[in-house]
C-alpha cells in the first residue's frame, strides 16, 4: 500500500447564532391581515468567478 494515507477530518464545531442586529418589529408572527401590510425580505451574496452576485427577494406574508 505505497502512497495511500489515511487523512483525518476535523469536526466543525457549531455555535451559537448571534443575536439579532435589529429589532423584530413584528415578533415572529408573520401572519398579515390583508394585502400590502407585512413583507419578508432577504439577500444573498454568491461568489462567482468574475465577481460577485447578489440575490434579492421579497415576499408578500399576505398572498405568499
Amino acid at each position: 500500500m505505497t502512497g495511500r494515507r489515511r487523512t483525518s477530518h476535523r469536526h466543525k464545531r457549531r455555535r451559537k447564532p448571534d443575536e439579532a442586529v435589529h429589532q423584530d418589529l413584528v415578533q415572529r408572527r408573520f401572519v398579515a391581515a390583508g394585502p400590502d401590510r407585512l413583507w419578508c425580505t432577504d439577500i444573498t451574496e454568491h461568489p462567482t468567478r468574475g465577481g460577485k452576485v447578489y440575490c434579492a427577494a421579497v415576499l408578500g406574508v399576505f398572498t405568499r
